[in-house]
């Protein structure tokens, strides 16, 4: 009988932190059970807004942290942790021995709260860490460290800030992706029209963008053949957004879809904030408009603009009646424009996460 491997994650989610590092470590989960045998465990703090159930949905253990005891603040990703650093490792040593997870193969972080001083209380245990990060901000004691973004110098932005025996997986071509991705992928095809809109603000949309798009496009809704609207299981909008998609008959409201993946492959176009779903749009070939809801989205939206791999409007603050249209207009008007675009996206997203998948397993397995 094969003994299992103990993978332990430590992420957060919630309305200030949202959702995205949470579904991209149970995608992550996923990816490492599916060859082979593993115990995931997710330790988490309940944050106000979180929804680590989808950890217990998707058949995960899920260990919970005490209540935050710090005050976390939307704009500064230092407090997300809800504690200092110290307390919330000393808690999550405290919570793996109260439940007799002693041996430990591989460490998993995704948190912007956590640096080099949690990870230190690990080191002297034998195990691998892996860090997910975004920001390139802070020094990590990590094994190794993954940055699906296209960002400035993202080939080199983490040179002094990870040590000499850390392997990187850095770029779009490692981007956290359900199976069901890789199965659209095959059949992607280039867009020529604007009939099928997608909308996504994430899984939480605290400054109610997914509303205030609708308004914003009252008169131009009812001319798409279809416009598909997402929105997580913590949105505190949700409701009033359901009922404005009510309004019109060729408007879909989801909530907390199974399947992006299907609803991107549909669509011919997307308007959305520009976090974890760039990716997953960039690889199905989906020309997207995007916004930043945060600070860490800025600079890599504002690349991957210069880049032409999505058109960035700015923040929340510019959703605003005739930007959104004329942003439509200048960025796909013409059939000519929206092939040239989709073919790069296709062009450019080949994926390299089977190699980061077996990686991980060789070394646990090794």
């Amino acid at each position: 009988m094969i003994d299992k491997m103990n993978i332990i994650f430590r992420v957060d989610s919630g309305l200030n932190i949202g959702t995205g590092h949470l579904l991209r470590c149970i995608t992550l989960a996923k990816l490492l059970t599916q060859s082979s045998v593993h115990n995931c465990v997710f330790i988490s703090r309940p944050h106000l807004g979180n929804v680590s159930e989808l950890v217990l949905e998707n058949n995960f253990i899920l260990l919970m942290l005490p209540d935050p005891s710090d005050s976390v603040q939307h704009e500064d990703c230092k407090t997300w942790l809800g504690a200092s650093q110290i307390d919330d490792a000393e808690q999550t040593h405290s919570l793996l021995a109260k439940h007799k997870i002693i041996n430990i193969d591989l460490l998993i972080i995704d948190h912007y709260s956590i640096d080099y001083e949690w990870e230190g209380t690990f080191l002297d245990k034998s195990l691998k860490i892996f860090v997910i990060d975004d920001l390139a901000d802070r020094y990590h004691e990590c094994d190794f460290l993954l940055d699906q973004n296209i960002a400035p110098n993202y080939r080199t932005r983490y040179k002094n800030l990870v040590p000499d025996r850390c392997e990187m997986f850095l770029g779009i071509s490692y981007c956290l992706l359900k199976e069901d991705f890789f199965e659209l992928r095959k059949s992607a095809k280039v867009r020529y029209s604007i009939n099928k809109l997608l909308i996504f603000f994430g899984g939480v949309d605290k400054e109610n963008c997914t509303e205030t798009l609708l308004l914003s496009l009252s008169d131009r809704i009812k001319n798409f053949e279809r416009v598909d609207v997402v929105v997580g299981k913590a949105n505190p909008n949700k409701n009033a957004v359901e009922r404005l998609c009510l309004k019109y008959k060729n408007c879909c409201f989801h909530e907390q879809v199974s399947s992006m993946a299907t609803l991107i492959a549909l669509s011919d176009f997307s308007i959305g904030a520009c976090g974890a779903t760039t990716g997953e749009r960039i690889f199905l070939g989906l020309p997207s408009i995007v916004f930043s809801l945060a600070a860490n989205q800025l600079e890599v939206a504002k690349h991957l603009h210069e880049a032409k791999y999505v058109y960035y409007l700015g923040d929340h603050s510019c959703i605003q009646k005739g930007k959104v249209e004329n942003a439509i207009e200048n960025y796909l008007g013409t059939e000519e424009k929206r092939r040239k675009i989709s073919s790069r996206l296709l062009d450019i997203s080949e994926s390299n996460i089977v190699s980061l998948i077996n990686k991980l397993n060789f070394n646990l397995t090794d």
